[in-house]
């Protein structure tokens, strides 16, 4: 039963427990796979570790699927390249930052990733979590949006305010697909 009520999603502190388990076994398992050296040149963020943001982002597909009543996505070390959730035949990925003003962000090497949407989460553990908002593929992939963002990093990156789907339309658009999805133009 997907939930439209809650403005911000808390997750207990099981779930958030959950949450750190699973970051923190995807940063072991990603460290491993890239080798120290690789790893090492990977900055997502100026402000946080990897790891801290492997654990952000486990959080926020649990409380994606705490506010879609889906079962957590729990993969460790599963193929990469796939979709968080598949939701009737929607393949989503959810992207989840702390900060309350974040961009949604895709690096080059993502955008051949077989996904049809892209969910921003905002929040942390003691706020809880927010929906932002989404996009489609088709939509956010493009080139006008491929630019450099505050980190110095080239990368596909829109703000909340030109994503087009809020969490009600974004239900809608996964349960039909028949719901406008045009974004919003840059001012």
């Amino acid at each position: 039963m997907v939930n439209y009520s809650l403005e911000v999603l808390p997750l207990t502190k099981l779930e958030q427990d959950l949450a750190k388990f699973i970051g923190n076994k995807r940063s072991e398992v990603n460290a491993e796979r890239l080798g120290p050296n690789v790893s090492n040149l990977i900055k997502k963020s100026k402000r946080q570790s990897k790891q801290e943001i492997d654990v952000d982002g486990a959080a926020g597909e649990i409380a994606f699927a705490k506010m879609m009543g889906l079962y957590p996505n729990l993969y460790t070390n599963g193929p990469e390249k796939q979709a968080d959730y598949i939701v009737n035949t929607s393949k989503i990925e959810v992207k989840t930052s702390r900060w309350n003003s974040a961009h949604l962000l895709l690096l080059k090497s993502q955008k051949e990733f077989d996904i049809d949407l892209y969910v921003l989460l905002t929040g942390t553990f003691s706020d809880g979590f927010r929906f932002a908002g989404a996009i489609t593929k088709k939509d956010f992939v493009i080139q006008e949006n491929y630019r450099k963002f505050k980190t110095g990093n080239l990368c596909y990156n829109l703000p909340q305010s030109e994503l087009p789907l809020d969490f009600v339309e974004f239900t809608k658009y996964v349960n039909s697909g028949n719901v406008k999805t045009k974004r919003k133009k840059r001012k």
